[in-house]
């Protein structure tokens, strides 16, 4: 590859340790609205209740496309009333602001308040360091809005790669075709994540680091 490509980030599970902050939301709302639903605690319990496309897993548990919206907008809203809890990854954020500083940008299911609040929180974190924060906007999915992101500024799919912690997100970029990297620090697991074919695979914070560093010495998982 001639020219470093541009990266887009998920912030839940790659740029914020949210995981266990999610897991208690997603715990209180279903004891309190949604008993179909089973306990979280682990990634495991992650990729268990989220095996596949967000808006498509909960209904192995018997909620409609209703019940489901309605959970995701009490889990997001949840998130951005605790963002003061969340820490952000601070080793992660400081690779970004060393390597790859104006050539990221964010695109994620969460508040953009909710981002900004916890990016705030790290010394590593820089005012310009992403060119985009794409937060939770009604109507839009991941892939579009990764689209979006990449018209405004004006290079393809091939020229960019998402960092993502799932396998929806693994399955977004599939579909729109983009390079995917996925972080096994996050909401899923390393082995689980592996079964979908991501471009490639970090299984830990510096080895994602390493990658921005220097991304010619890493080649794709297949």
């Amino acid at each position: 590859m001639s020219k470093q490509p541009v990266l887009i980030f998920d912030a839940d599970g790659v740029l914020l340790d949210s995981l266990a902050h999610a897991c208690k939301v997603f715990n209180n709302i279903a004891d309190a609205e949604f008993p179909e639903l089973p306990k979280v605690e682990t990634k495991e319990d992650m990729a268990h209740v989220y095996p596949g496309p967000l808006s498509s897993s909960l209904r192995r548990f018997g909620l409609d496309k209703a019940r489901i919206k309605q959970f995701f907008e009490l889990h997001t809203s949840a998130m951005r009333e605790i963002a003061d809890e969340v820490a952000p990854f601070d080793a992660v954020l400081d690779g970004i602001r060393k390597f790859a500083h104006g050539r990221s940008a964010i695109v994620s299911s969460a508040f953009n308040e909710t981002i900004l609040a916890t990016l705030g929180k790290s010394t590593s974190y820089e005012p310009g360091m992403f060119t985009h924060i794409r937060g939770r906007e009604p109507g839009k999915d991941k892939a579009e809005k990764i689209k979006e992101v990449l018209h405004d500024l004006g290079v393809g799919p091939n020229d960019a790669i998402y960092v993502g912690d799932t396998v929806s997100d693994i399955l977004y970029c599939k579909s729109i075709p983009i390079r995917v990297a996925a972080v096994g620090y996050g909401y899923h697991p390393t082995n689980y994540l592996a079964a979908f074919d991501p471009d490639f695979l970090f299984p830990d914070c510096m080895i994602l680091v390493n990658f921005l560093r220097d991304e010619k010495t890493f080649r794709n998982t297949n």
